[in-house]
């Protein structure tokens, strides 16, 4: 997906106004919170490269957009749990048909979020029918830095099971750096392990990408 373009186009909107970039990027799972009313949040990535067996491929980044546009409740868009205490969240989805195909499917997540001031935790679950009428289940736990740092560590473990016969289990470190209010940038590196009908593969991929967030209120 080519972002220049989109980027150049919401360069004034961006210098206008600013708000708080948290940076969920570059996990698999998500928080549980919103983007506040009438902020938006852009997504940017994950750049970087992924090695599968003996095959090695440059992952091309992609973008995400969240509005805020009421209370409580953000668009979504695809291409900052501010206070201590729990926070609870749900996502719904349409899986559009891909290229060549008529099938859709649907995905349905849910995500809790606590902070403390040395640690935040946010635990994602998510079950799926996929466009290929099979049942898909997702588990992780993303484990944060305290939130007061510039450049607080990251962590994620998930479990994907993609089909009745395909499982992936998946291990993330990595870091966030906020340098500034409303920019946030991620790096990290991912190692998955994939068992599949007659066979397994391991796979380890670098990660590197960014959060922007603005105000158009």
């Amino acid at each position: 997906m080519r972002v220049g373009p989109i980027l150049v186009a919401l360069l004034p909107a961006l210098l206008l106004g600013s708000a708080r970039a948290w940076a969920y990027r570059p996990f698999n799972g998500t928080d549980a919170d919103v983007a506040e009313l009438h902020d938006v949040e852009l997504e940017i990535g994950p750049v970087g490269y992924l090695r599968e067996g003996s095959r090695g491929a440059l992952v091309a980044p992609s973008l995400i957009a969240n509005w805020g546009f009421a209370s409580d409740v953000e668009l979504v868009v695809e291409g900052r749990q501010q206070k201590t205490g729990p926070s609870v969240a749900s996502e719904w989805t349409i899986l559009l048909p891909e290229t060549g195909e008529r099938r859709f499917g649907a995905e349905a997540a849910a995500i809790v979020s606590m902070r403390w001031p040395a640690l935040t935790l946010h635990a994602n679950g998510n079950v799926a029918y996929t466009r290929e009428r099979t049942l898909g289940l997702f588990g992780g736990l993303i484990v944060e830095g305290p939130a007061a740092w510039a450049v607080r560590p990251v962590a994620e473990a998930f479990v994907d099971r993609e089909s009745a016969t395909v499982t992936e289990w998946s291990g993330l470190a990595g870091a966030i750096w906020r340098c500034r209010e409303s920019l946030s940038l991620d790096a990290a590196g991912r190692l998955s392990w994939i068992r599949a009908p007659g066979a397994a593969a391991r796979a380890v991929e670098l990660r590197a990408g960014l959060t922007w967030a603005f105000s158009i209120g």
